[in-house]
């Protein structure tokens, strides 16, 4: 199978890298040609024709580029957050299945091994604590950190535990908190931030009922074991070798794009009355 990397950037560059470790033959776009070139000499650049492609380009341009592809009938798997706006994800969801083909999010914490044994262990209802802080490095700017980095958590939160009934946050664009609770019972207050003095990537769950825990109590730490970008890529190339078109994956990750615009509307409305 040919798979083509639109955006060969931090993230577009480990997906070819990890691509052509596997075995499959590469093509690659990307409009700064240095990069592109630099890349292409050490990987190769196949020239397709393409069955499946990556999309790892600014959130900005997630939308038109992904929704192109899946229109000329390519099985795609597009970097998180899948869209920038969940208005513009639904409608990635649904061409996708008008077209019949495969459409997957790059929510790779969900191949995290340490959070796969947490959400094996807990039964609802539980409170979270959640962290997900990095020290500052300059990346993702553009990008509201909700976006950036919470909207890992919450991802895999509605994986776990469905949509919140309500959510509160406060914050700025830099480092945000936010109190979501669920229909089940649960509470998670995550926080989110690339000003912190350390890289943190922790879940704590308090008043599990599961064997598992100690007095009621388990811990994740994700940046510990760090999910393997291979299994999320074998996970969406079986789904295309096999056509499994099932797009739950694709409408939780459009799911937490508009928890997260909700969590940045109530953030900005706090600090603008401030």
């Amino acid at each position: 199978m040919k798979v083509v990397v639109v955006g060969c950037g931090k993230m577009g560059e480990r997906h070819a890298r990890t691509l052509h470790r596997m075995g499959l033959e590469v093509g690659l776009v990307d409009v700064d040609q240095v990069r592109l070139e630099r890349l292409a000499t050490e990987l190769g650049n196949s020239q397709g024709p393409f069955r499946a492609a990556i999309v790892a380009v600014p959130t900005t341009q997630h939308f038109d580029l992904a929704y192109g592809l899946i229109s000329k009938g390519m099985h795609v798997l597009v970097e998180k957050p899948v869209a920038q706006y969940a208005s513009e994800a639904i409608d990635l969801v649904e061409r996708a299945r008008w077209m019949g083909t495969v459409l997957h999010v790059g929510h790779i914490e969900r191949f995290n091994p340490a959070f796969r044994r947490l959400a094996a262990a807990v039964k609802a209802p539980v409170i979270a604590e959640i962290s997900r802080c990095s020290v500052e490095n300059g990346r993702c700017l553009d990008v509201h950190v909700v976006h950036d980095l919470m909207i890992h958590d919450l991802d895999l939160l509605i994986s776990m535990l469905g949509m919140p009934l309500w959510q509160k946050a406060k914050g700025s664009a830099d480092d945000a908190e936010a109190h979501l609770h669920f229909p089940c019972g649960s509470d998670a207050y995550l926080r989110a931030s690339r000003v912190h003095d350390e890289n943190v990537r922790e879940w704590h769950t308090i008043y599990v009922d599961s064997p598992h825990a100690e007095d009621g109590y388990l811990r994740a730490d994700l940046l510990a074991e760090k999910a393997p970008l291979e299994d999320e890529l074998a996970h969406f190339l079986d789904a295309v070798q096999q056509r499994r078109l099932d797009y739950e994956g694709a409408i939780q990750a459009a799911d937490s794009v508009f928890l997260a615009e909700d969590i940045v509307r109530q953030v900005s409305q706090i600090r603008m009355a401030a």
